[in-house]
Protein backbone atom coordinates (compact mmCIF):
# COMPACT_ATOMS: atom_id res chain seq x y z
CA UNK A 1 0.00 0.00 0.00
CA UNK A 2 3.19 2.15 0.05
CA UNK A 3 4.70 4.25 -2.85
CA UNK A 4 6.70 1.46 -4.30
CA UNK A 5 6.45 -1.92 -7.01
CA UNK A 6 5.85 -4.87 -5.53
CA UNK A 7 6.48 -8.05 -7.26
CA UNK A 8 4.86 -11.63 -7.38
CA UNK A 9 1.63 -12.15 -5.59
CA UNK A 10 1.30 -8.54 -4.64
CA UNK A 11 1.83 -7.19 -8.41
CA UNK A 12 -1.83 -7.13 -9.03
CA UNK A 13 -2.52 -4.50 -6.22
CA UNK A 14 -2.32 -1.00 -7.12
CA UNK A 15 0.78 1.28 -5.92
CA UNK A 16 0.10 4.41 -3.82
CA UNK A 17 2.07 7.41 -4.25
CA UNK A 18 -0.45 8.59 -1.04
CA UNK A 19 -0.46 5.65 1.13
CA UNK A 20 -3.31 6.52 3.74
CA UNK A 21 -1.62 4.99 6.50
CA UNK A 22 -0.73 6.42 9.90
CA UNK A 23 0.29 3.45 11.62
CA UNK A 24 1.71 0.46 10.71
CA UNK A 25 2.78 -2.52 13.50
CA UNK A 26 4.71 -6.05 13.66
CA UNK A 27 4.18 -8.08 16.31
CA UNK A 28 4.97 -11.34 17.74
CA UNK A 29 4.32 -12.76 21.12
CA UNK A 30 5.69 -16.01 22.50
CA UNK A 31 5.59 -18.70 25.37
CA UNK A 32 7.54 -17.67 27.46
CA UNK A 33 8.94 -19.52 30.57
CA UNK A 34 10.08 -16.41 32.51
CA UNK A 35 8.36 -12.97 31.51
CA UNK A 36 10.72 -10.30 30.15
CA UNK A 37 10.88 -7.88 33.26
CA UNK A 38 10.86 -4.19 32.86
CA UNK A 39 14.65 -3.74 33.75
CA UNK A 40 14.99 -6.16 30.85
CA UNK A 41 13.21 -4.45 28.54
CA UNK A 42 15.22 -1.38 28.74
CA UNK A 43 18.24 -2.63 28.81
CA UNK A 44 17.85 -4.49 25.87
CA UNK A 45 16.87 -1.88 23.74
CA UNK A 46 19.62 0.13 25.00
CA UNK A 47 22.00 -2.02 23.99
CA UNK A 48 20.57 -3.28 20.72
CA UNK A 49 18.89 -0.41 19.08
CA UNK A 50 21.21 2.94 18.83
CA UNK A 51 18.87 5.93 19.07
CA UNK A 52 15.36 4.42 20.45
CA UNK A 53 14.66 6.79 23.53
CA UNK A 54 12.36 5.51 26.48
CA UNK A 55 8.72 6.64 25.95
CA UNK A 56 6.48 4.99 28.62
CA UNK A 57 5.62 1.54 30.23
CA UNK A 58 2.66 -0.15 29.07
CA UNK A 59 0.38 -1.51 32.14
CA UNK A 60 -2.97 -3.64 31.67
CA UNK A 61 -5.73 -2.88 34.21
CA UNK A 62 -8.26 -4.64 35.95
CA UNK A 63 -10.81 -4.43 38.82
CA UNK A 64 -11.72 -6.74 41.64
CA UNK A 65 -14.96 -6.30 43.81
CA UNK A 66 -16.21 -8.45 46.32
CA UNK A 67 -19.61 -8.27 47.71
CA UNK A 68 -20.48 -9.65 50.83
CA UNK A 69 -23.93 -11.41 48.69
CA UNK A 70 -25.57 -10.70 45.54
CA UNK A 71 -28.00 -8.07 47.00
CA UNK A 72 -25.48 -6.54 49.45
CA UNK A 73 -22.71 -3.46 48.27
CA UNK A 74 -19.38 -4.27 47.06
CA UNK A 75 -17.03 -4.78 50.40
CA UNK A 76 -13.75 -4.00 49.05
CA UNK A 77 -13.18 -2.66 45.43
CA UNK A 78 -9.67 -3.22 44.10
CA UNK A 79 -7.82 -1.54 41.19
CA UNK A 80 -4.77 -3.65 40.03
CA UNK A 81 -2.23 -2.88 37.29
CA UNK A 82 0.04 -4.94 36.00
CA UNK A 83 3.63 -4.27 33.73
CA UNK A 84 3.57 -5.80 30.68
CA UNK A 85 6.27 -3.90 28.83
CA UNK A 86 7.61 -0.57 27.89
CA UNK A 87 7.86 1.82 24.75
CA UNK A 88 10.62 3.57 22.92
CA UNK A 89 11.11 5.52 19.57
CA UNK A 90 13.26 6.93 17.31
CA UNK A 91 11.44 9.87 15.02
CA UNK A 92 8.61 8.18 13.54
CA UNK A 93 9.72 4.10 14.35
CA UNK A 94 8.13 2.69 17.70
CA UNK A 95 9.55 -0.32 19.40
CA UNK A 96 7.49 -1.69 22.22
CA UNK A 97 9.22 -4.50 24.24
CA UNK A 98 6.68 -6.93 25.94
CA UNK A 99 6.23 -9.71 28.41
CA UNK A 100 5.78 -12.15 26.07
CA UNK A 101 7.03 -10.72 23.02
CA UNK A 102 7.76 -7.16 20.67
CA UNK A 103 6.40 -5.26 18.25
CA UNK A 104 8.10 -2.85 15.80
CA UNK A 105 5.92 0.38 14.11
CA UNK A 106 5.98 2.88 11.93
CA UNK A 107 3.95 6.39 12.25
CA UNK A 108 2.79 8.43 9.90
CA UNK A 109 4.58 9.72 7.36
CA UNK A 110 4.70 6.28 6.12
CA UNK A 111 7.62 5.99 4.33
CA UNK A 112 7.47 2.55 2.08
CA UNK A 113 6.75 -0.91 2.23
CA UNK A 114 10.25 -1.38 1.25
CA UNK A 115 11.21 0.55 4.56
CA UNK A 116 8.69 -0.92 7.07
CA UNK A 117 9.35 -4.61 6.40
CA UNK A 118 13.14 -3.91 6.09
CA UNK A 119 12.22 -2.60 9.71
CA UNK A 120 10.78 -5.78 10.42
CA UNK A 121 13.38 -8.35 9.15
CA UNK A 122 16.12 -5.90 11.49
CA UNK A 123 14.34 -5.69 14.30
CA UNK A 124 13.28 -9.45 14.27
CA UNK A 125 16.80 -10.62 13.64
CA UNK A 126 18.21 -8.50 16.65
CA UNK A 127 15.54 -10.14 18.86
CA UNK A 128 16.52 -13.83 17.59
CA UNK A 129 18.20 -14.48 20.14
CA UNK A 130 16.53 -13.71 22.70
CA UNK A 131 13.26 -15.99 21.77
CA UNK A 132 15.84 -18.74 20.17
CA UNK A 133 13.72 -22.23 20.08
CA UNK A 134 10.69 -20.34 21.50
CA UNK A 135 6.86 -21.44 20.55
CA UNK A 136 5.29 -18.41 18.44
CA UNK A 137 1.64 -17.93 20.03
CA UNK A 138 1.09 -15.16 17.73
CA UNK A 139 2.33 -12.85 15.06
CA UNK A 140 0.56 -9.84 13.42
CA UNK A 141 0.39 -7.15 10.95
CA UNK A 142 -1.29 -3.70 11.32
CA UNK A 143 -2.41 -0.65 9.55
CA UNK A 144 -4.52 2.29 10.35
CA UNK A 145 -5.80 3.97 7.62
CA UNK A 146 -6.94 7.66 7.82
CA UNK A 147 -9.03 9.13 5.30
CA UNK A 148 -10.98 12.45 5.14
CA UNK A 149 -14.46 12.50 5.57
CA UNK A 150 -15.55 16.21 5.02
CA UNK A 151 -16.95 16.59 1.52
CA UNK A 152 -20.03 15.07 -0.08
CA UNK A 153 -17.61 12.43 -1.90
CA UNK A 154 -16.16 11.51 0.80
CA UNK A 155 -19.01 9.96 2.71
CA UNK A 156 -19.17 6.54 4.12
CA UNK A 157 -20.99 5.24 1.05
CA UNK A 158 -18.41 7.22 -1.53
CA UNK A 159 -15.21 5.56 0.98
CA UNK A 160 -16.17 2.14 1.21
CA UNK A 161 -17.81 -0.66 0.06
CA UNK A 162 -19.30 -2.22 3.58
CA UNK A 163 -20.82 0.07 5.55
CA UNK A 164 -23.61 -0.87 7.98
CA UNK A 165 -27.26 -1.12 6.52
CA UNK A 166 -29.25 2.39 6.87
CA UNK A 167 -31.98 2.73 9.47
CA UNK A 168 -32.83 6.03 6.73
CA UNK A 169 -35.79 3.59 5.35
CA UNK A 170 -37.52 3.39 8.97
CA UNK A 171 -37.23 7.23 9.11
CA UNK A 172 -34.33 7.71 11.23
CA UNK A 173 -31.92 9.40 8.37
CA UNK A 174 -28.61 9.25 7.43
CA UNK A 175 -26.31 7.69 10.25
CA UNK A 176 -24.14 10.29 12.20
CA UNK A 177 -21.31 8.05 13.05
CA UNK A 178 -20.53 4.36 13.01
CA UNK A 179 -18.37 1.52 13.86
CA UNK A 180 -18.62 -1.67 11.29
CA UNK A 181 -16.18 -4.57 12.37
CA UNK A 182 -16.01 -7.95 9.58
CA UNK A 183 -13.80 -10.60 11.50
CA UNK A 184 -12.99 -13.68 9.04
CA UNK A 185 -10.53 -16.42 8.25
CA UNK A 186 -8.56 -16.97 5.34
CA UNK A 187 -9.44 -20.59 4.46
CA UNK A 188 -6.24 -20.66 2.40
CA UNK A 189 -3.67 -19.45 5.03
CA UNK A 190 -5.70 -19.59 8.53
CA UNK A 191 -4.28 -15.74 8.33
CA UNK A 192 -7.60 -14.20 11.07
CA UNK A 193 -8.67 -10.62 9.96
CA UNK A 194 -10.41 -8.40 11.92
CA UNK A 195 -11.36 -5.11 9.76
CA UNK A 196 -12.96 -2.16 11.67
CA UNK A 197 -14.41 0.94 9.63
CA UNK A 198 -15.11 3.82 12.02
CA UNK A 199 -16.84 7.32 10.95
CA UNK A 200 -17.27 9.62 14.27
CA UNK A 201 -19.67 12.24 14.44
CA UNK A 202 -19.63 15.24 12.00
CA UNK A 203 -22.33 16.82 14.01
CA UNK A 204 -22.28 20.62 15.60
CA UNK A 205 -20.07 19.24 18.24
CA UNK A 206 -17.28 18.14 15.64
CA UNK A 207 -17.10 21.18 13.18
CA UNK A 208 -13.65 20.43 12.30
CA UNK A 209 -14.30 17.88 9.89
CA UNK A 210 -13.62 14.41 11.68
CA UNK A 211 -11.48 11.62 9.45
CA UNK A 212 -12.66 8.13 8.67
CA UNK A 213 -10.52 5.14 9.79
CA UNK A 214 -9.87 1.90 8.53
CA UNK A 215 -7.97 -0.57 11.07
CA UNK A 216 -6.97 -3.65 9.79
CA UNK A 217 -5.59 -6.11 11.88
CA UNK A 218 -4.59 -9.41 10.76
CA UNK A 219 -2.61 -12.55 12.68
CA UNK A 220 -1.80 -15.82 12.81
CA UNK A 221 -1.64 -18.00 16.15
CA UNK A 222 0.81 -20.93 15.04
CA UNK A 223 2.18 -22.73 18.34
CA UNK A 224 5.13 -23.80 17.04
CA UNK A 225 8.65 -22.50 16.76
CA UNK A 226 9.05 -20.90 13.32
CA UNK A 227 12.11 -21.14 10.94
CA UNK A 228 13.42 -18.65 8.83
CA UNK A 229 11.13 -20.13 6.11
CA UNK A 230 8.67 -20.49 8.52
CA UNK A 231 8.72 -16.68 9.17
CA UNK A 232 9.15 -15.15 5.70
CA UNK A 233 5.73 -17.09 4.43
CA UNK A 234 3.85 -16.18 7.21
CA UNK A 235 5.15 -12.47 7.09
CA UNK A 236 4.05 -12.58 3.11
CA UNK A 237 0.70 -14.31 4.33
CA UNK A 238 -0.04 -11.57 6.48
CA UNK A 239 1.19 -9.04 4.21
CA UNK A 240 -1.59 -10.25 1.43
CA UNK A 241 -3.74 -11.04 3.82
CA UNK A 242 -4.01 -7.00 4.62
CA UNK A 243 -3.74 -5.65 0.90
CA UNK A 244 -6.69 -7.87 0.02
CA UNK A 245 -8.90 -6.45 2.68
CA UNK A 246 -7.85 -2.80 1.92
CA UNK A 247 -8.32 -3.04 -1.47
CA UNK A 248 -11.44 -5.02 -1.12
CA UNK A 249 -12.89 -2.34 1.50
CA UNK A 250 -11.77 1.23 -0.34
CA UNK A 251 -13.50 2.20 -3.06
CA UNK A 252 -11.87 2.20 -6.52
CA UNK A 253 -12.40 6.10 -6.84
CA UNK A 254 -10.66 6.89 -3.62
CA UNK A 255 -7.78 4.16 -4.55
CA UNK A 256 -7.59 6.24 -7.75
CA UNK A 257 -7.11 9.45 -5.89
CA UNK A 258 -4.63 7.92 -3.54
CA UNK A 259 -2.10 6.32 -6.71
Amino acid sequence: MAASSPKGRFAHFPTLKKAPIVEATFQMNFAMKVPTTEKDAKSFVQNHFQGYKYKEEIYSESIAVKKKGLREPPETITHQQSWIGARFARDNRVISVFSDGFSFGILTPYPSDESFFHGISTTTKLFAECYANMVVTRIGLRYINRFAADTAEHKPEKLFTTIPSSLSKLGYGDPIQFLHQDVFRDSGTGVMIVSNLLCPSNGPNTPNAPKALLDIDAFLMPNQILSESDWEKAVSDLRYAVNRTFFGTVRKNIIMELT
